[in-house]
């Protein structure tokens, strides 16, 4: 899988052109960089690295596109699954 190039900023408004698929790791950021947000298959919580590297747990809800930029989706604390990165 190669890097998805940025094709705007992470806060220009505009569909996203990739989305990958997530498997939450701890200490791995992200494959393909900052995401411009999140999509989730299944509800529960989503524990990630922020833009700027804070750390946030949110709940999400099943089959809902979240527009949080995120460098890295944490294992702990993660119950939703089916989470794509989007680009």
């Amino acid at each position: 899988m190669g890097t998805i190039p940025q094709a705007r900023s992470l806060s220009e408004p505009g569909p996203v052109s990739a989305l990958r698929s997530v498997t939450p790791s701890d200490s791995v950021d992200l494959a393909d960089g900052t995401c411009r947000g999140f999509h989730c298959n299944a509800a529960g919580n989503v524990a990630f690295h922020d833009f700027t590297g804070n750390a946030v747990t949110l709940t999400v809800l099943a089959g809902v596109s979240y527009p949080y930029a995120a460098r890295r989706i944490l294992s702990a604390g993660t119950t939703a699954t089916g989470i794509f990165a989007l680009y």
